[in-house]
């Protein structure tokens, strides 16, 4: 085996980087050779009759976020019996190809370019899912995030690794070629998700940290289809573990830590293994007077009975020796939890356990982050959720540890998914990503736009000092975006609403039109009341296209029912989702809410009150940028609070 090369630093210079090429990294094993440089595969379109092909959009272009590629047509040469042209014939021809193909280019970028965020991080091109082992590396101080990427195509297929690291969690530097991929064998099928831990995975956790190795452990995928609600392939899922030495860039694998789940348990799905310490698994297992143990969780499903998770021990001084502890939940299929009756569906993605400690004191909590699949309606098939679980850990009648929840909630009342979470030792909280979902476009339109997919706003999960609920609201960085904005600053009182806007739940309401907003790039931040209870984004100059954002009594509404464009939708006939969204709200004592807002494009996330978060989607036409601040006309001066607007956010790729 012909050993990797490796960098001294940490992370390799970026000429090193590009200068990289199929020699230079010889890898030892079959599918890590196939990391050389070289353009990734975007499949676009026919247009004007034409099969387009494309190189890979330089990432270091100004806006690399909406960077697109250089694009050339696939000719069919002239059949022989043809007469040769005479030159000028050939050169008007040249001429003519030419203009058709920048007409080409133009037509492709546009639609490439037409709902791509800007200030939110996503792949370069294609399909992307999960984030994976997102992490934050004490050594470099730099955060990373790995995610789920197809290269080849705009939907689902060949997973691979992708890879971004950063500074801030808010402006990032993506690597445009994918980081793990399939290979020959365990592998074949995909590369899913898993975790990366910042050590080697031998020696003790002081010794292992000190290497500068990272250690990452996923799930390897052999066989496909697979999802629960067919036959499950024993084999078809295995932990993997490789590593790396130049800071995630290359990988050596390092074979197979798990050929499969237990096989005494009729599991449906097995996978996403998630490692970190957890002393309240020391404590079931009586390990308290020894070193803190290291755990590992995996997700999935009982077949006909529950979905769950498989915990598993694992050796601190050698990542690949794993035991089987036991499965950790047994809630049912389709339990509805309370206290708001949250689906926790049929199976289970993507595990992780954490504790939240409050600030003011020392009363601590422990959660499991899960996402769920296999809802029934009328609800979303599938959503992210957390479950705060009782504080003493029971057995049941065969003396296996059980996970009880006590409080079960939304994590996302969007489209949310895939929720990933960590600890920041840096300030010391707990950061979450997840994958904002392109589902509610015709999946036949990934390709045509050539990218599906990409990840949240980081957000910060927290103990709430006056809500049951978990905290949750935008990583303290996510302010870095207002760096060069226009701040805009709007005293409703002193404004007089141009336009009546019409909602079956909120009586007379006008909409008062903020002019200085011409795009579709701005974070918002203002108290909702009665008297001023949303805002309208993405509008058009007539209202007849727009999306609007309101609180109830009870309820935060985003109502999404004319929120398709005229020329980009409802012209072309696709059948994008406009369903209205909902999210309940807990009364307030001044029966006011907070919100913050941003629009990316087609990106929408909302939050209000540190405890609510809602992801969606809205597909307007590029000149509806209109945002307007409701009023009712029955407000009194003092329940109109100034809104602040900040335009122009900055962009989250920088390299």
């Amino acid at each position: 085996m012909s050993p990797v090369p490796t960098s001294t630093s940490v992370l390799p210079p970026q000429a090193v980087v590009e200068a990289r090429t199929s020699a230079a990294v010889a890898e030892s094993s079959q599918s890590f050779q196939k990391r050389a440089m070289r353009p990734a595969q975007l499949p676009l379109p026919q247009q004007n009759g034409q099969l387009l092909q494309d190189s890979h959009p330089s990432a270091s272009s100004e806006d690399s976020s909406s960077s697109s590629p250089t694009l050339f047509p696939v000719t069919t040469p002239a059949s022989s019996g043809v007469p040769s042209p005479t030159d000028e014939v050939k050169q008007a021809d040249m001429l003519t190809q030419h203009a058709a193909l920048e007409n080409v280019t133009r037509s492709t970028r546009a639609l490439f370019e037409q709902w791509r965020p800007t200030s939110h991080f996503l792949g370069p091109h294609g399909w992307m899912n999960d984030p994976c082992g997102p992490s934050y590396d004490p050594r470099t101080r730099l955060y990373h995030l790995w995610y789920q990427w197809n290269p080849n195509a705009s939907t689902w297929g060949s997973i691979c690794w992708g890879h971004a690291y950063s500074y801030d969690m808010i402006h990032w530097t993506s690597r445009p070629y994918p980081v793990i991929e399939p290979g020959s064998n365990h592998d074949s099928e995909g590369v899913f998700t898993g975790c990366v831990l910042h050590r080697s995975p031998l020696g003790t956790a002081a010794e292992a940290a000190g290497t500068g190795e990272m250690t990452a452990i996923y799930t390897a995928v052999s066989k496909l289809p697979i999802h629960h609600t067919l036959p499950y392939n024993f084999g078809s899922e295995k932990v993997v573990l490789s590593t790396s030495k130049d800071g995630g860039e290359t990988w050596v694998p390092h074979g197979i830590v798990l050929d499969g789940p237990p096989e005494h348990l009729d599991v449906i799905s097995w996978r996403d293994p998630y490692i970190a310490p957890w002393p309240v698994l020391d404590a079931a297992l009586g390990r308290t007077d020894q070193q803190p143990g290291l755990y590992a969780l995996i997700a999935g499903g009982i077949k006909d009975t529950t979905p769950t998770i498989f915990a598993y021990s694992i050796d601190p001084t050698d990542l690949s020796q794993w035991t089987f502890v036991g499965m950790l939940a047994d809630v049912g299929r389709n339990h509805k939890a309370a206290p708001y009756g949250v689906d926790l569906g049929k199976n289970w993605e993507v595990a992780n356990f954490f504790t939240i400690c409050d600030t003011a004191g020392p009363a601590s909590a422990e959660y499991l982050l899960i996402n769920v699949e296999g809802c029934t309606e009328p609800g979303p098939a599938r959503a992210a959720v957390y479950m705060k679980t009782l504080p003493d850990v029971q057995r049941d009648a065969n003396g296996e540890i059980r996970l009880q929840p006590a409080h079960v909630g939304l994590l996302d009342h969007g489209c949310l998914y895939a929720a990933s979470s960590f600890h920041d030792e840096q300030h010391d909280r707990r950061i979450m990503w997840g994958w904002i979902t392109e589902d509610d476009l015709p999946e036949d339109y990934y390709n045509t736009q050539g990218w599906a997919g990409l990840i949240s706003l980081p957000r910060e999960l927290f103990h709430h000092p006056t809500s049951t609920q978990l905290g949750i609201r935008p990583a303290q960085e996510v302010e870095r975006l207002r760096d060069g904005a226009q701040h805009i600053c709007i005293t409703p009182s002193d404004q007089a609403a141009t336009t009546v806007v019409e909602l079956a739940e909120v009586d007379s309401l006008g909409a008062i039109s903020v002019d200085e907003v011409a795009s579709r790039s701005y974070e918002v931040e203002m108290k909702l009341s009665a008297g001023q209870p949303g805002v309208v984004v993405a509008h058009s100059s007539d209202m007849a296209t727009r999306t609007v954002v309101y609180v109830t009594d009870s309820q935060l509404v985003v109502d999404r029912s004319l929120s398709a464009g005229k020329e980009a939708v409802l012209a072309k006939g696709l059948k994008v989702n406009t369903s209205t969204l909902r999210a309940p709200l807990a009364p307030t004592t001044d029966g006011t809410h907070s919100l913050r807002l941003f629009l990316d494009n087609s990106v929408l996330e909302v939050f209000v009150d540190d405890v609510i978060a809602l992801s969606t989607r809205v597909y307007p036409d590029p000149t509806d940028v209109g945002l307007s601040i409701l009023r009712s006309s029955h407000a009194q001066h003092a329940d109109l609070a100034p809104v602040n607007i900040w335009q122009g956010l900055s962009k989250a790729l920088i390299a």
